[in-house]
Order: structure tokens, then C-alpha cells, then sequence
């Protein structure tokens, strides 16, 4: 994660920093603007968040696989636009090239066989208006586009290993004429498909908001949609993310100031003090400082699903929303259901955060040989599945907190589920699931609160910590904050409010969601929860001083010598953090970089000196 400085004063060293790498395929992050338009009757906008789900139908009795035979069709899946109407998305990240996913399927010639006719027959094909957007305020103009190309959530017939939903595709609907499943899969050659464009960007550079839009045709006889699944990001091309500034604002900001400048007057001499018009007084630079991220902050003031700020899978009779708060019925009998709020961003584990939720928990009705859990936490909206509680599972890449109330001896505990590895394979096996073992995580030893007490306002907190990569599970009083004994043994931390998980190095995650995980098992058991607020946020990292770490010994001072303005300054070659680089400038606005001389080296730094003979000089410090 990548944080900015604060600039202050006249500034000596302009700092940039580059935004973190990302892995995997990234989408659009939130909705900006929604107007249905009339005839939409797929009205929660949030659905065209996150990736594509795996399943259609899901609890239909019909469920398969999503194919380009079988596209999506649910309302918590699409999100519809009716005549009139407009969508507003903006990405997680800027880009130059995305991909469509809608509802576009092909004609089964040979149902349930799964052939393609030739030529193809189709349904489902949209057009809409399109316009691009790099600030959400000054947009190109819109075009016409037509959301022809299918997609697949899964690269083989199997359904075994997912697709890539960034990687592009140069294919027509002509290309798959005659073809199977497999065939066209072939042909994707590892895409997920759909419809993929790189648009002229001239005038806003890159794109981090789009804005779909379906005029109306004046036509009484016609009610024309389009319906949106996913917008994604194509692999390689994803830059900073939307929310956070640009590095390049940090340069425009020390160029403003003096930037480690000095300056040559005319007719100076090295004997006369007005010779260096920036003395060192004037060389201050405020150390950096990275300010906590508020994700999520959700009070359910309002139907967070109405209003496209959560995406629900499954049905909605699971959840029932009244103002300031969100009641989840969990029944193990009944099908897998969840409500997923997005993030802002999504969380590495190069970040250190806390997810909060408030909660009250009733009517819990587990028998002591259930061994199934409550469960709550951070997910990947693309990758975690729907099987936790049977085997084979395809519940990868989540962070959650899983209470198990039925069981003989009931535990609250943090579960890691890693990333799912190339070739697949079961989610719930030793290799990819970690959770405390023993004592750590049961709640009903000696001294212990035992059962989640009912008809209480509870707040569990899950910290996870970057430097150590510990996971920590609390448990609270939401009233007064009081900490409730869930680990009377102390754990590793010796504290008997937490319960800890070590996650390991190889542990990566991408968490871009936070959801209600209501899993089915055929073990009886139900309860409610009703969930009154989620905040997610990340910790304020410590300060960098980038300026103290290139010079130690302090900035190094400028030297008029009667034919050059040079600066001569030591550079330890052992930090690897951040570079250092010269630049000139005649008008402090146009800056050209300066080659510096090495007048010494050692075994682990270098003497170094750059030179300009009239102008401004400055040095630039760059976090790597």
C-alpha cells in the first residue's frame, strides 16, 4: 500500500510512489449513479460490482454452471437499465482497457448437449451508450457499443479452474459457430470472455469511472434494456487505484515549493551571500504521513441491497432489513446465502486492518453434535464460493470469524481460507484452511463466557496485523466496550480477550468484500443474527522519512562555484527503498534530469556530485 507525504514549508526533496502491484482480475469497485429508466425491473445496481458469479439458478432446483450457454439471468446478478436510464461505475483501479460481461448467451442447437449453431443463433445481445471518465467529471463522448460475446465463469468443462475474467479476447460471435463447450472454450483460451474494448482516451488519459446509458427510442411499442453483470480490468493494465491521488500530484506540489533548489543570480560571485538565494533553512520537508482508510462503513440506515451498496446471493427472504439494522436467518438446511458489502479497496496482506461488526445474536438452535458455524467476514467476491461446511470446498481467498454454537464444546475463532492454487483442488483440507487449534479458540473452558450469550448488542473485532501477519479475534460489550474472556489461557499474546491465528508469508489473500455467510450443511441448526453496523478500516502505518533515510549526515548543501551549481552529497547503496535523482530547471516548471558523477565509492555507498551552470537544481527522492 502506498501512502503520500505531507509536503510543508519550501519544500527540499519532492517524493514519489508508485501504487502497489495487484493480482488477479479487478472490477468495478461502486456504484456513483443509478437511474433504472423505465421498463427495469433488475433494479440493484451493486450487482454489476465484483466479478461474475459461478452459479446461475442457484437454489432454482437448475443450477449450473455459468456458460455461454447458460448466461446469468437473477436480479441479484444483473443490473438493468431500462430506457431513460444510466448506470455510473467507478473501478478499483485506472485502466485503458476493460471487459464487459452481460447476458448474452448462444442457442443450444443440440440442448442439453451444449452446440453452437452455424451460423450462431443468439439472444440476449444489447446495445448501449458508453462514455469514459477518468475524475467522473469530464467524460468522453459517449458511443455505441453492443454486448454481443458471452461469457464462462469456468475455463474447462469440468468446472475446475476458473477463467480469467482480465484476460482480453479478440473473438466474434462467427468464431464459435459450430462449436461445443469444450470448443469454445479452447477458443478462449483461458478468457472468461465477454465484450472487451480499448477505447480513444484522448482528453482524460485513462479510465476510472464509466457511465452506461440507454436513450429512449420514442418508440411506444418497444421497452428496450441492457443488463450489466461485471466490468473488469484487463490483466497488465491496471495503474493507481481511483480513490487514492496520483503520485504525480506529489511532484506538482514540490515544484511549487523549491524543491531542494538553488539558484545561480547574475553577475553572482562565490564570495558575495546572496550568491545561493535557498540556504539550508530553507530545506524542510515534513515527514510523510499515511492516514487510516475507512473501507466500509455501513449502519444500515437504509436497504444497503436497494440502495446497490451490497450484493445478495441467494434468496432474499434469508435477510430482512429495517432501519439501522439487518437481520440474517441463518438455517443450515436451506441453501447457501450471503450479503457481500464492497470495500473501497481490497485488502492484501500488506495491509494492516480491522473489520468490525456489531451484532445480536436469538434464537440459536444448534444441538450439541452440530459441528457447524455462524460465520462472518472478509471475502473475495470472485473466488469465495459457496461449499464451506462439505467437501470438495471452493470457499478460497476469505479472513472470517466462525462461531460454532451447537457443538459440545462451542469456539468463536478467526479462519483463513487461502487462495485457490493453480490446479485446484479442496478448500477445506489441512493444506489451505487454518484455524487455532486446541484450547485457543473454545470459549467454554474454566472461566470462559461459554455460548454467545442471546439478546446481547455484541462487537467482534478482526485485526489483522502486516509486520507479523497475526490475525486477532475480540469480543466486546457493544455497550460499554467491555472485553469479554474468550481465551482464559492467554494464547500466544498471554491475553485472555483474544483469540490469535498465525498466518504465514505465503499467505496472500485479496479481500475486497465483507459479507454475511449464511453456508447450508445437512446437519438441522438456525439462528438469527441481526447485524447493526460494519466498519472496516486500515491503521495509520508509521511514518517514513524518506528525506532522513537518503541523508543521514542531513541535506546536502548547495555550492556556488563561479561556473556550476553543484550539490555533492553520499549515497548508501544498502538501501534499496528509494532512489535518488537530479533534475534542472531555468523556470520551475519544466525539469530535465542531470547525470551525476561519481567521485568515490566504497563497498557500500558512493560520493556523489551533479552540476548545472545556471537554473535551479533539485533532488528527487523516489520510493521504489
Amino acid at each position: 500500500m502506498t501512502h503520500l507525504p505531507t509536503l510543508a514549508g519550501l519544500v527540499a526533496f519532492s517524493l514519489l510512489t508508485a501504487p502497489g502491484d495487484s493480482r488477479g482480475a479487478l472490477f468495478a469497485a461502486a456504484v456513483v449513479d443509478y437511474q433504472p429508466g423505465s421498463g427495469a425491473t433488475l433494479t440493484s445496481p451493486a450487482a454489476a460490482l465484483g466479478a461474475p458469479y459461478p452459479i446461475v439458478g442457484e437454489g432454482s432446483g437448475f443450477d449450473a454452471p455459468l456458460t455461454p450457454f447458460n448466461p446469468p439471468y437473477e436480479a441479484t446478478h444483473l443490473a438493468q437499465i431500462g430506457e431513460g436510464g444510466h448506470l455510473t461505475l467507478r473501478l478499483s483501479h485506472y485502466t485503458t482497457s476493460i471487459g464487459i460481461f452481460a447476458n448474452a448467451g448462444i442457442i443450444d442447437t443440440d440442448w442439453p448437449n451444449g452446440i453452437a449453431g452455424d451460423p450462431v443463433g443468439s439472444f440476449g445481445i444489447d446495445a448501449v451508450h458508453l462514455a469514459f471518465s477518468m475524475d467522473g467529471s469530464v467524460w468522453t463522448d459517449a458511443r455505441e457499443i453492443s454486448l454481443d460475446l458471452p461469457s464462462a465463469y469456468f475455463g474447462d468443462v469440468a468446472g475446475t479452474t476458473p477463467a480469467d475474467f482480465g484476460k482480453p479476447h479478440d473473438l466474434g460471435l462467427e468464431d464459435l459457430a459450430g462449436k461445443d463447450l469444450a470448443g469454445i472454450l479452447a477458443a478462449l483460451d483461458g478468457s472468461a470472455g465477454g465484450t472487451w474494448l480499448t477505447p480513444d482516451l484522448s482528453g482524460i488519459g485513462e479510465i476510472g469511472y464509466l457511465r452506461f446509458s440507454l436513450p429512449d427510442d420514442a418508440d411506444p411499442a418497444t421497452s428496450l434494456t441492457v443488463e450489466i453483470d461485471a466490468v473488469s480490468i484487463a490483466d497488465g493494465t491496471a495503474g493507481a487505484p481511483v480513490p487514492v491521488p496520483e503520485p504525480g500530484a506529489l511532484t506538482l506540489l514540490a515544484s511549487v515549493g523549491a524543491a531542494a533548489l538553488v539558484r545561480r543570480r547574475r553577475k553572482a560571485t562565490p564570495a558575495r551571500a546572496p550568491t545561493i538565494a535557498l540556504a539550508s533553512a530553507t530545506c524542510v520537508l515534513a515527514p510523510p504521513t499515511a492516514q487510516a482508510e475507512t473501507l466500509l462503513a455501513e449502519d444500515f440506515a437504509t436497504d444497503p441491497v436497494a440502495a446497490g451498496r451490497a450484493v445478495l446471493t441467494g434468496s432474499p427472504d434469508r435477510f430482512e432489513h429495517s432501519p439501522g439494522e439487518l437481520v440474517a436467518s441463518y438455517d443450515l438446511l436451506k441453501p447457501h446465502a450471503r450479503i457481500a458489502l464492497p470495500l473501497a479497496r481490497p485488502l492484501t496482506e500488506a495491509d494492516t486492518f480491522t473489520a468490525t461488526l456489531e451484532f445480536t445474536l436469538s434464537a440459536v438452535d444448534f444441538d450439541d453434535f452440530n459441528l457447524c458455524q455462524l460465520s462472518f467476514g472478509l471475502v473475495n467476491q470472485s473466488h469465495t464460493g459457496p461449499r464451506r461446511t462439505a467437501s470438495p470446498g471452493d470457499c478460497w481467498e476469505c479472513l472470517t470469524v466462525d462461531y460454532f454454537p451447537g457443538a459440545a464444546y462451542p469456539s468463536y475463532t478467526p479462519t483463513f481460507v487461502a487462495q485457490r492454487p493453480p490446479g485446484g483442488g479442496d478448500a477445506l483440507t489441512s493444506a489451505h484452511l487454518k484455524f487455532p487449534s486446541g484450547s485457543e479458540s473454545l470459549i467454554d473452558d474454566f472461566g470462559e463466557i461459554g455460548t454467545l450469550p442471546e439478546g446481547l448488542r455484541l462487537r467482534s473485532t478482526l485485526h489483522h496485523d502486516a509486520p507479523s501477519r497475526a490475525v486477532t479475534l475480540t469480543l466486546s460489550d457493544a455497550a460499554g466496550g467491555t472485553p469479554l474472556t474468550i481465551n482464559s489461557g492467554g494464547g500466544a499474546d498471554g491475553d485472555p480477550g483474544t483469540v490469535q491465528l498465525q498466518l504465514g508469508a505465503g499467505d496472500r489473500f485479496e479481500l475486497d468484500a465483507f459479507a454475511l455467510l449464511l453456508w447450508d450443511h445437512f446437519q438441522g441448526g438456525s439462528a438469527t443474527l441481526t447485524a447493526h453496523s460494519i466498519h472496516v478500516e486500515t491503521a495509520a502505518a508509521p511514518p517514513v522519512d524518506l528525506l532522513a533515510a537518503a541523508f543521514p549526515e542531513g541535506p546536502p548543501e548547495p555550492v556556488w562555484t563561479g561556473a556550476a551549481l553543484e550539490l555533492t552529497y553520499r549515497r548508501d547503496l544498502t538501501e534499496s527503498g528509494f532512489s535518488v535523482s537530479a533534475e534542472h530547471s531555468l523556470s520551475l516548471v519544466d525539469w530535465s534530469p542531470v547525470e551525476h558523477s561519481v567521485l568515490s565509492a566504497g563497498p557500500g555507498d558512493e560520493i556523489r556530485r551533479v552540476s548545472v551552470p545556471s537554473g535551479y537544481l533539485r533532488l528527487r527522492v523516489t520510493e521504489l
